[in-house]
Order: C-alpha cells, then sequence, then structure tokens
C-alpha cells in the first residue's frame, strides 16, 4: 500500500487504544513500532504541497494505529496507539515494523525531515498548535467506531492547518467526495 506519513523522531499526536495502556509514555522514550493499518477508516487523495517539495502525490488519509513493541530498546508487551500525521517528510508502510521514534510535545517546528533534504521545516504559530491539538483531540474523541470519511477528513484538516497557502506552503488536495469535503470545512470551521 502507499506510504504514510509520521514524524519519526518530530511530534506524534497520539491517544492511547484504551484510556490506560499497557505502559505508559513519557516525553524522550524511544518508542519502536509495527504500523498496523487505518482501523477507523482511510480515503485515498493528492496532496498538491508545490512550495514544499515541488508537486503532488497520491497518499492514504486517515487516523493511524501503531503497534508499540519496545520502549527504550526495551521489549514490551505490544499495545495499540492511534496517531495522526504530522511530518510529510517521513514515511511508513502499513504492515511494516521496526519505526522508531521519540516522543516529544509538539513543538513550533515540524518538517525539514524529508530523507532527501527538499522539504524545509515548519515553523507553526501557536495559533496552529492550539488548532492542531483541538483537531486531534476531536478526532480522537469523535473515532467511537470506524468512519473512513471523518478519520480522513480530521487528517486533512490537520495537514491544511500545518501546511496552509497562508503559512506559505501552498498545501491543497484534490479527491474525496463532497461529504469528505464538507467534514474537513465544518471541522476548521
Amino acid at each position: 500500500m502507499r506510504k504514510l506519513l509520521l514524524a519519526a523522531t518530530a511530534a506524534v499526536l497520539a491517544v492511547p487504544a484504551s484510556a490506560m495502556a499497557a505502559q505508559p509514555l513519557a516525553f524522550g522514550d524511544l518508542v519502536t513500532v509495527t504500523q498496523n493499518g487505518l482501523p477507523n477508516g482511510q480515503e485515498t487523495v493528492t496532496l498538491n504541497t508545490p512550495n514544499w517539495n515541488g508537486g503532488s502525490e497520491s497518499v492514504i488519509a486517515g487516523q493511524q494505529q501503531l503497534v508499540v513493541t519496545a520502549i527504550n530498546n526495551v521489549a514490551v508487551t505490544p499495545f495499540d496507539i492511534y496517531v495522526w500525521c504530522v511530518d510529510f517528510g517521513q514515511n511508513i508502510n502499513i504492515g511494516q515494523g521496526g519505526y522508531q521514534f521519540t516522543v516529544t510535545p509538539f513543538s513550533t517546528v515540524t518538517g525539514g525531515n524529508d530523507p532527501i533534504g527538499a522539504a524545509p521545516p515548519v515553523i507553526l504559530t501557536q495559533a496552529q498548535l492550539k488548532e492542531l491539538n483541538y483537531l486531534a483531540n476531536a478526532g480522537n474523541l469523535a473515532l467511537t467506531a470506524p468512519n473512513s470519511e471523518l478519520s480522513a477528513a480530521v487528517q486533512i484538516a490537520m495537514w491544511e492547518v500545518e501546511y496552509s497557502a497562508a503559512a506559505g506552503y501552498g498545501f491543497s488536495y484534490t479527491g474525496g467526495d463532497a461529504t469528505l469535503q464538507a467534514d474537513i470545512t465544518g471541522l476548521l470551521s
């Protein structure tokens, strides 16, 4: 399947699969995960980012399920966390493992982790951080059952906040139906 994006060494907006994860994660933890899919649903869209990477690419948008297999290089009883993409420059393939990231608070700098070095860092304002946290929390609370359009809408709305034309990155997307577009508009209003 198409690669998905996750901030591997930057911020990850995550929620444990249950109210209490098998083992809590703390800032600074080095976490090893397997990408287990998008169980709450997904939509394929084309991201257009002419001022970021000079083009467009087809991606799967939606909340991701990761299985934590180690913390600080020590194996743990596997448990799930649900995350949202916050960095276009990091790619994950569905079903593959061994990915590592450091748990950090979401900061004003993201991006810039493009493996070919083409992506500049994104400097986020406090208003953008507040909106991203709102969207992540709203998505986490709303996804009590699989809903492809809502899962994708939250993810695309987060990208819109982070990489918007107003921020100078020229972000737009194509694809999805009228319901998806209405959900995105509602989330951003």
